[in-house]
C-alpha cells in the first residue's frame, strides 16, 4: 500500500475515536426518551403494565450502557468490556493497520447493534411478532461479540484449535 493510503487509514483511525462517546450519548438520549414514554404509558390505565416494565428495563440498560457492556462481556468472555475504541497493533505494518481499522469499525457496529437490541425491547409490547425476541437476543449477543472482537476471535480459535488457533494468535496476540 502506498504512503498516502496508509496515511488515510491512520487519519480514519484517529477520526473514529470520538464516535464511541457520541454513540454512548445517543444511547443515553434514547434511554431518556424511552423512560418518558414508558412512564407515561405506565400511568395510563388502558395499557399493559408488563410492556411498560419491559420498556423501563430497556431504558435502564441504555442509561447505564457501560455497566451493561461490562456485565455482558463478563458473561461471555470472563473479562470486562472495552469502554473506548481500542486495539493494540503489534507493529506498524500495513496488515496490522488494516486489522486496526477493521476492529474499530466492527466495534462501532457492535455498539449500534446493542443499542438497537435495547430499543427493540420496547417494541415487544406493541408488536405481536414472534420473531422479535430471537432478534433481540441475536443483536445483544452479536453486538457484545463485535464490541470485543479480539476476545471473540480468541474464543473461536480456542474452540477450533490446531492450526487455526495458532494463525489467530499470530494475528491478534
Amino acid at each position: 500500500m502506498s504512503d498516502g493510503g496508509i496515511e488515510i487509514l491512520q487519519n480514519l483511525i484517529r477520526e473514529l475515536q470520538p464516535v464511541w462517546p457520541f454513540l454512548h450519548y445517543i444511547a443515553y438520549l434514547i434511554g431518556a426518551c424511552i423512560a418518558i414514554a414508558s412512564l407515561k404509558s405506565f400511568c395510563d390505565q388502558n395499557t399493559s403494565k408488563a410492556g411498560s416494565l419491559i420498556s423501563l428495563i430497556a431504558c435502564a440498560a441504555m442509561l447505564s450502557l457501560p455497566t451493561v457492556l461490562d456485565s455482558l462481556a463478563l458473561t461471555l468472555f470472563g473479562k470486562t468490556s472495552l469502554h473506548s475504541l481500542s486495539y493494540t497493533r503489534l507493529d506498524d505494518s500495513p496488515t496490522q493497520l488494516y486489522i486496526n481499522v477493521a476492529v474499530y469499525l466492527i466495534q462501532i457496529v457492535g455498539i449500534i447493534s446493542i443499542i438497537k437490541a435495547f430499543y427493540m425491547m420496547t417494541l415487544i409490547r406493541r408488536s405481536n411478532d414472534p420473531a422479535l425476541s430471537p432478534r433481540i437476543w441475536s443483536h445483544l449477543i452479536g453486538g457484545i461479540c463485535c464490541v470485543n472482537p479480539t476476545e471473540f476471535i480468541k474464543m473461536l480459535g480456542a474452540t477450533v484449535g490446531g492450526e487455526i488457533q495458532s494463525s489467530i494468535s499470530a494475528l491478534i496476540s
